[in-house]
């Protein structure tokens, strides 16, 4: 084989490819994945019935911001994910929001309207006031989708380690 060092063709296209920074970046994601499931949360007990109260607003209003939506809006949505027509009995002004949010002790946030707020902000906040509470955390598809992904590489690298282990004649 000649020493000789190849030319590539002048038509040949190279790769802007980093294979040392992509392994960087797959290492510390998965780093800061471990370190985020191993810290364990405290349960964070309420103290009272109003605090309660005050934490779910709150989380519903982290939620609405983080949307971009206006309250008005909210509200438009929140009729509409529950079907609730105008005229008919049964429906959610903004008046009444705004006393949920910013007088939670006196108008709690009824359950059911948590359900609306997640699915239309797409913001888990409420569910997650609520697991903080006990001392758990919610993860979105997502992170789950990374943990599964962690745990598949780890079940590879351990088959892979057999794999060498018994290529060698280690286990007989």
């Amino acid at each position: 084989m000649s020493k000789r060092s190849k030319a590539l063709e002048k038509n040949q296209r190279m790769f802007d490819f980093d294979f040392k920074q992509r392994v960087a970046e797959h290492l510390a994601e998965q780093a800061e994945l471990l370190e985020s499931i191993s810290q364990t949360q405290e349960p964070r007990t309420m103290e009272s019935y109003e605090e309660a109260c005050i934490e779910l607003a709150a989380a519903c209003k982290r939620a609405q911001r983080r949307s971009g939506l206006s309250r008005e809006q909210l509200v438009d949505r929140i009729n509409d994910y529950f079907g609730w027509e105008e005229g008919s009995g049964r429906r959610l002004s903004i008046h009444m929001l705004n006393h949920h949010l910013s007088k939670p002790t006196e108008y709690p946030i009824p359950g059911a309207l948590l359900f609306a707020v997640q699915h239309i902000t797409g913001s888990l906040e409420p569910c997650r006031s609520l697991a903080e509470a006990e001392g758990g955390d919610v993860i979105t598809q997502e992170d789950k989708q990374h943990l599964m992904l962690g745990k598949m590489e780890a079940a590879v690298w351990e088959m892979n380690r057999l794999k060498r282990e018994l290529k060698s004649g280690g286990a007989r």
